[in-house]
């Protein structure tokens, strides 16, 4: 059994507002009787302290940005990806495996302090999938030599076992990042019961029957999670065909065979989320804009902003009189210390796109233009 990090009570007794839970999880169980050689109550100990992650978990500013950091490096690498959810119905549990005195692990994002999935977890389902369900590389596979092919390129290897390779293994040319939530995941605790728990225990040794009592065991799992998914290629052997089917195999195999533990009792069904997925674009559309403002020269964030003005407004609204065209008017007042390239640059890109739009007939347009010039001198058209 593993054994809290201190013996003595001078540690928290439940999660402080804003502390990683994480951090909580693994160093400071206190279920432990006065020795520490075993639980202080069989029956409760587990489960009350369980109840302290039960909500959501992670800082929303501090999930945010790490999806956004982690959408720009997919992004300039050529990537694909996706927003995953699961339901109520099907509970997400991830790191069982992980050594814990509760018995069943879990596993936690060091810096985010939230539930998520390892890449080579991602890229585990992914094999499986092609390989299970797809037949990639089986015995009866028209294409025997091309599955293998495209299992070295994937993952580096054309078979699991080392034994049965027949390719040198090396590194796969597709990256497989970890899934981490966009949003709040919530957790809460859940409820297994092996009937035949001395059968397993001892290995097969006992015969299973119903004879045996169940045991009620209590674990963490993640009550709803929308959880990021990314693959890029590592260099330029995979193209945007593959990597779009590789995307679509991947949903499908969250979809159907499932995530983390459990999946054979229903966990871990994660679904193509469009909602969450189109949001998250937004998100990142809306960051990367502000970052090229951020970086942009003062001239660049005028212009930035005076066509912010005429691309989100109706045209009705950019006419003499209007409060946009006013607002524009602010706009090529604060040009009039500007060099000569900055206001050619002005004309082009902002005032000709105000004329077209505001002003569909070329003579009015026309006009316009020249009374633009006459109200403020410093503004003339490239030609004059």
């Amino acid at each position: 059994m593993a054994l809290a990090l201190y013996k003595d009570n001078n540690h928290p007794k439940n999660i402080q507002v804003g502390a990683n839970g994480g951090l909580f999880w693994g160093k400071f169980f206190d279920g432990f009787n006065p020795s520490f050689t075993d639980f202080a109550n069989k029956d409760t100990s587990k489960r009350d302290f369980l109840k302290n992650f039960i909500g959501p978990k992670g800082d929303t500013n501090a999930i945010n940005a790490a999806a956004l950091r982690q959408l720009k490096l997919v992004e300039d690498l050529g990537g694909v990806w996706f927003v995953a959810s699961n339901h109520s119905a099907s509970p997400f549990v991830t790191g069982t495996g992980n050594s814990h005195p509760v018995e069943n692990g879990f596993l936690w994002h060091h810096t985010l302090s939230v539930p998520y999935m390892q890449g080579s977890a991602v890229k585990g389902i992914m094999r499986s999938w092609l390989e299970n369900e797809l037949g990639y590389g089986a015995s009866d596979s028209d294409n025997i030599d091309k599955d293998k092919e495209d299992l070295v390129k994937y993952f580096g290897s054309d078979h699991k076992d080392p034994k049965l390779q027949t390719h040198e293994q090396q590194s796969g040319n597709i990256i497989f990042f970890d899934a981490i939530p966009i949003v709040q995941p919530r957790l809460k605790v859940e409820i297994m019961t092996p009937h035949m728990g001395d059968y397993y225990a001892d290995e097969g040794k006992t015969a299973p029957a119903d004879w045996h009592s169940p045991t009620p065991i209590p674990l963490l799992a993640v009550e709803n999670i929308s959880l990021l998914f990314c693959i890029a290629p590592r260099n330029g052997n995979i193209n945007a065909d593959e990597l779009a089917d590789l995307k679509t195999a991947l949903q499908n195999a969250l979809a159907n065979i499932g995530a983390g533990a459990k999946t054979q009792t229903g966990f871990g069904r994660l679904s193509f989320d469009e909602t969450e997925t189109t949001k998250q674009k937004k998100r990142y559309d809306e960051a990367t804009k502000q970052a090229t403002i951020a970086s942009a020269s003062p001239e660049q964030q005028l212009i930035i902003a005076a066509l912010e003005v005429i691309n989100n407004n109706p045209a009705s609204t950019l006419t003499a009189g209007q409060n946009n065209h006013t607002k524009l008017s602010d706009y090529f007042k604060q040009t009039q210390q500007w060099d000569e390239a900055n206001l050619a640059s002005f004309w082009q890109e902002v005032v000709t796109p105000w004329l077209t739009k505001a002003y569909p007939d070329k003579k009015k347009a026309k006009e316009q233009a020249k009374k633009l010039s006459e109200k403020y001198l410093w503004l003339k058209t490239p030609q004059s």
